[in-house]
C-alpha cells in the first residue's frame, strides 16, 4: 500500500514537459520505482525526497536539459544504496575531536563557517539533491553525537538532511542532545553557499574538502562534470574509502618527551566576557574584509615571509596597539593543517595548533617583528619537534582510554583551563590558497571561513585564497570595535589595503 502511495505521489509530482513518447513514460517510471526503493526512511521523509527529485527534474527540464540525460544525472543508482538500509556501527571520535564535546559549556559550542560566493543565485532545490548524493561519499557526517562510556562517538543516521535557509547568525551552537540532529548544516542566501560545522566532526581542511565536494555535485547534477585535477574535490559516486575516516593522530607513537603542553597566561583583549561589553552567550559579528590576493603575496615576499607570518604580524600589532598592556606577553594561536607535512588524506581532525609570542615591552620595527614571527613558525612546524609533540598528547589520550567519561571529563575541561583559548589572545586559522578547477572555478567567485565565537577571546581571524581574492573574516563577541579599526590601520602599515565587505 505505502509503495502504490509514494508512486502516486511520484506520478503528482514528476513534470510532465518531458512526456513526449511511450519511451520517455516507461524511462519515467522505471525511475520513479528507482527512487521509492533507494530511500528506506520514514514515510514523511520519503515523501520529501520524493518530492526532491520530483522538483530536480523540472527544474533540469527549465535549463533545457534533455530527458535522458537529466535521468541520468539524477538516477538514484549513483547512491549505491546508501539510504536503502540502516547503517550499523558507530565511528570512535578522532584523536582530534575528542575535547570538543567535553568542553561544550556555557552555551558556547566548538564551531566554524565555510562560505562559497557563486556567480549566480543559489537554486536551492538543486542543492538539496547535491547534498543527498554528496553524504554518500562522507558518511561520517550523516551522524548524531552519542555519549558512550569512555569517549563520545559518531551514530550513523539515515535520514534526509536538509539544507536551510541562511538567517545571517552565525555558528550557533548545535541540540547535539536532538537524538536527529546532525554535527553540520548546509545554508544558502542569495548567491552564498555555507555549511557549518562541529569541530567534533572535522576540521577547516576537511570541511573545504566537503564544501568543494558539494558544489561539485551541485554543478554536476546541472550538467557540468568535475575535472580530476582537484584532490579537494571527491567523486561522490564512490564509495567512502578507509582513509577518508583515519584517525590520522594515532600514528604517533614515542617514548620522547614533547615538551609541555600547558600554555602561559596572555594578554587578553579588550570587550572580552568581563569586564567588556560582549554580545549574548553563543552568538556573535563576523567582519568580512577583502585584500587583493597578488598584493598579499607580494607584501610577503617583501618581508621575505609566509603570508601566515606577515598577518600574523598585522594581527599582533592592531592587539597591542589595542590592549596596550605594561608587561605579559601576546599569544596568537595558530592553526597549522598537518595533510602535506604527514601525508594523509583523511576528511576528519589531523590539525595542530601552535603559538606566536609577543612581549608587550618588547621594541621591534615592522621588520624585525614579521621576521622574528617567520622564525617562530618554523620553529613550530619542525616535523620532528612536531611529531614528539603529537605523540605526547597522543600518549595522554591513550592513558585516559578507559577511565570513565564522567572522570575523564573533569579532567579534560581542568586541562582545558591551562591549554584553552583562555590562554590565547586571539586565533587565526590561514587555510592558504585554495585550488579552484572547472566547474568550480568558473563559478566561485569568493571563498571565506568564519571561526565561531571563543568562550573567552574576544575576536578571531580566518583567512582564505580562491584565484586572485583573499578575505580575512574577524569574528569578534563585542560591539567595541577597537581592535577592528586598529586592525585596518595595521595592516596598511604593512602594504595591504582591507576593504570592508560587510
Amino acid at each position: 500500500m505505502k509503495l502504490q502511495c509514494s508512486h502516486h505521489l511520484l506520478q503528482q509530482k514528476m513534470p510532465v514537459l518531458y512526456h513526449s513518447s511511450i519511451d520517455q513514460t516507461k524511462a519515467l517510471q522505471a525511475f520513479r520505482g528507482a527512487v521509492d526503493q533507494a530511500f528506506m526512511l520514514p514515510e514523511t521523509q520519503r515523501e520529501d525526497i520524493q518530492r526532491d527529485f520530483a522538483r530536480g527534474l523540472a527544474l533540469l527540464s527549465t535549463l533545457g536539459m534533455p530527458f535522458s540525460q537529466a535521468l541520468q544525472r539524477l538516477h538514484p543508482d549513483r547512491l549505491g544504496g546508501f539510504y536503502a538500509t540502516p547503517r550499523q556501527g558507530f565511528y570512535p571520535l578522532d584523536n582530534g575531536a575528542k575535547q570538543y564535546p567535553i568542553s561544550m559549556t556555557g552555551g558556547h559550542m566548538a564551531m566554524f563557517r565555510l562560505t562559497a560566493t557563486l556567480d549566480m543565485q543559489v537554486t536551492p532545490e538543486l542543492l538539496q539533491l547535491a547534498l543527498v548524493f554528496t553524504l554518500r561519499r562522507f558518511p561520517h557526517y550523516a551522524t548524531t553525537l552519542r555519549r558512550g562510556v569512555f569517549w563520545y562517538y559518531l551514530q550513523p543516521v539515515t535520514a534526509r538532511y536538509a539544507v536551510q535557509p541562511d538567517t545571517g547568525v552565525i555558528c550557533l551552537p548545535i541540540d547535539v542532545s536532538d537524538g536527529a540532529q546532525p554535527l553540520f548544516r548546509v545554508l544558502y542566501r542569495d548567491t552564498d553557499v555555507s555549511v557549518e560545522l562541529f569541530h567534533a566532526l572535522t576540521d577547516g581542511m576537511g570541511g573545504m574538502m566537503f564544501l568543494k565536494s558539494l558544489l561539485a555535485e551541485y554543478y554536476r547534477l546541472q550538467g557540468e562534470d568535475a575535472t580530476s585535477d582537484d584532490p579537494q574535490v571527491l567523486d561522490t559516486a564512490a564509495v567512502s574509502l578507509a582513509d577518508d575516516v583515519d584517525n590520522a593522530f594515532s600514528r604517533f607513537r614515542s617514548r620522547k618527551h614533547g615538551g609541555s603542553l600547558l600554555a602561559a597566561p596572555a594578554i587578553q583583549l579588550p570587550g572580552n566576557p568581563l569586564p567588556g561589553n560582549p554580545l549574548p552567550v553563543g552568538e556573535c559579528r563576523v567582519d568580512r574584509f577583502g585584500v587583493d590576493g597578488q598584493q598579499l603575496q607580494q607584501a610577503a615576499r617583501a618581508y621575505g615571509v609566509s603570508v601566515t607570518a606577515l598577518m600574523s604580524a598585522v594581527i599582533l600589532t592592531a592587539a597591542r596597539k589595542t590592549a596596550c598592556a605594561d608587561s605579559g606577553r601576546y599569544q596568537l594561536q595558530i592553526a597549522m593543517d598537518l595533510r602535506r607535512m604527514f601525508h594523509s588524506a583523511t576528511l576528519r581532525n589531523f590539525s595542530w595548533y601552535g603559538t606566536l609570542c609577543l612581549g608587550a615591552q618588547e621594541m621591534l620595527t615592522d621588520t624585525q617583528l614579521v621576521q622574528g614571527l617567520q622564525q617562530q613558525l618554523r620553529s613550530l612546524t619542525e616535523r620532528e619537534t612536531l611529531a614528539k609533540k603529537l605523540a605526547s598528547a597522543q600518549r595522554t589520550i591513550r592513558m585516559l582510554r578507559f577511565v570513565p567519561l564522567q572522570w575523564k571529563a573533569m579532567v579534560l575541561r581542568t586541562a582545558y583551563r591551562f591549554t584553552g583559548d583562555y590562554f590565547f589572545t586571539t586565533t587565526l586559522s590561514n587555510l592558504g590558497k585554495i585550488p579552484l578547477h572547472a566547474p568550480l572555478q568558473a563559478h566561485i567567485r569568493e571563498i571565506s571561513a568564519a571561526l565561531g565565537p571563543s568562550p573567552s577571546n574576544s575576536y578571531s581571524f580566518a583567512l582564505v585564497t580562491a584565484g586572485d581574492q583573499s578575505t580575512l573574516c574577524v569574528t569578534r563577541t563585542t560591539d567595541d570595535l577597537t581592535m577592528r579599526n586598529r586592525l585596518i590601520e595595521s595592516a596598511f602599515a604593512y602594504g595591504l589595503l582591507l576593504t570592508w565587505k560587510g
